[in-house]
């Protein structure tokens, strides 16, 4: 899992904060946010550095292939078009690497006023502003990131379904219509 963090303060992280104290959460101090490219494999060194020169611009942002253990994690849900990760994909096939399935996602490191914030007040953050249940999951940090089956297949047989249809005729008698 590769960690992208923004140089200097993110404009994500500062929204972040001011959301959380609009929903009364004045403990929470800071939202660190940074986001995660995640890989269905171990990515050996080599391919590590030629992943970072593609992905990372070194004047703006730090690379880190250490999983936080603290903090919340998002990704997207199986099955949730993730164009980021078709776009990481891409570029890393374009440079010569080779195919992998790729997720990706956000982190959120969480510090309050009094040190580290209270499992509650992370789940309150996650349930209602750092995740969009629809469209995401979330987990304490770190994430055991989940990727869609390359390898499954729709399965191609086709059931048929008789639609009944009753109708009232112009004689108040109820029919049955059977249609195939």
């Amino acid at each position: 899992r590769l960690t992208i963090r923004t140089r200097g303060t993110d404009p994500r992280s500062a929204a972040l904060l001011a959301d959380a104290h609009a929903l009364g959460l004045t403990q929470v101090a800071a939202i660190d946010v940074a986001d995660l490219v995640l890989f269905d494999s171990d990515v050996p060194p080599a391919q590590q550095a030629a992943i970072e020169g593609v992905l990372v611009d070194p004047l703006l942002q730090t690379a880190s292939w250490q999983a936080a253990d603290d903090g919340i994690d998002t990704e997207l849900l199986p099955g949730v078009t993730d164009p980021t990760a078709q776009a990481v994909a891409l570029a890393l096939a374009t440079v010569g690497l080779p195919p992998m399935s790729i997720a990706t996602g956000k982190h959120f490191a969480v510090t309050s006023t009094e040190g580290t914030p209270d499992e509650g007040t992370l789940v309150t953050l996650a349930r209602t502003l750092l995740a969009n249940a629809v469209i995401e999951r979330w987990a304490p940090a770190p994430i055991a990131p989940s990727f869609v089956d390359r390898q499954a297949t729709a399965e191609s047989s086709v059931d048929h379904v008789a639609i009944v249809e009753r109708i009232v005729d112009r004689f108040g008698t109820l029919q049955k219509i059977m249609r195939a």
